[in-house]
């Protein structure tokens, strides 16, 4: 697909959330947005209703962020902050899920808070600030509770016209590790179907060195790998002079440099210098965009397909 100017301008969200901006910078962060009529400015509430004003009259909105940066805000101060936010000129709210809540299971708290999203839909609809939109976009991510976002989603009901969009992060590829504890398709799955997400992404190394029974160096890292949550874990195993890959299981990386990854290993283990291994990883965010091209292999990991990430 042949992108123009217009099309990859109008893809970009240009942030002004950094705590240290000062008015002055976030002046000049409004000029710019304008100058390259991006989609948007996203901008500190504090400062919202200053940036509407400048931007009216162009194509780019007006947006910021409710419960912003980890969503441990009470329910009712970010549905207090959206009402304000709206009434400063608002064109698109960034709502922060309390991810605390997320990550301890609690899900009828996570799914309260999207329905407080659904009614603040309704609310605006009924005081005509949609008006002139010419399409409504409600869309909410949650690799981790996607299940409860399209059961919420269902019940909204408005006039205006009406995209619906579940934007789970994950919708590449399924991990190892966080996301597969919490995911409703994923460790323990709670949609009343069988049906689990499989990872679909592996990070493969050499074993470099055993200095000691217990310990192997593989050649992966930091810049190969997200390490922004639970460190790689081993799956995989072809052997030197192999063509064999053996599923392993156990043992989780203890350590990762920017290009060593340290391997705890039972004493007893065959794992030696050459043999390849095969690592899932937790977070696949962090590990696509380390990436420009990643090879698609077969089941039989020969590369059918290149994939550009275009990072």
């Amino acid at each position: 697909m042949d992108y123009t100017y217009q099309d990859i301008a109008k893809m970009i969200d240009h942030s002004l959330l950094v705590p240290t901006m000062t008015v002055d910078d976030l002046e000049v962060g409004i000029d710019l947005a304008m100058a390259y009529d991006v989609a948007s400015v996203c901008i500190m509430p504090y400062y919202l209703k200053r940036c509407a004003q400048r931007l009216s009259g162009s194509s780019v909105n007006a947006s910021t962020t409710i419960g912003f940066p980890h969503g441990g805000h009470t329910t009712s101060v970010k549905k207090a902050e959206a009402d304000l936010a709206i009434e400063h000129g608002c064109q698109e709210l960034d709502v922060v899920v309390n991810i605390s809540q997320v990550l301890s299971g609690n899900w009828d708290y996570v799914t309260d808070e999207v329905r407080q999203i659904v009614e603040l839909t309704h609310a605006i609809e009924a005081k005509g600030w949609f008006e002139p939109t010419p399409e409504v976009i409600v869309t909410a991510g949650g690799s981790a509770f996607f299940d409860r976002v399209v059961d919420r989603f269902g019940q909204l009901n408005i006039e205006s016209p009406l995209r619906i969009v579940i934007r789970s992060g994950c919708y590449i590829s399924h991990d190892d590790g966080s996301l597969h504890q919490v995911s409703p398709m994923g460790a323990t799955p709670r949609t009343g179907h069988d049906d689990r997400l499989v990872p679909a992404i592996e990070i493969w190394g050499v074993v470099l060195s055993r200095p000691e029974p217990t310990l192997a160096l593989v050649g992966i890292g930091k810049r190969d790998a997200s390490t922004d949550g639970l460190l790689p874990i081993l799956k995989k195993v072809r052997r030197r002079g192999s063509t064999q890959v053996e599923t392993v299981t156990g043992n989780r990386a203890i350590e990762i440099h920017d290009q060593h990854a340290y391997l705890e290993i039972d004493p007893a283990d065959p794992l030696g210098v050459g043999d390849l291994v095969g690592f899932g990883i937790s977070h696949p965010c962090t590990t696509f965009d380390k990436w420009r091209a990643i090879p698609i292999v077969d089941d039989d990991y020969q590369v059918v397909e290149i994939a550009e990430t275009l990072f």
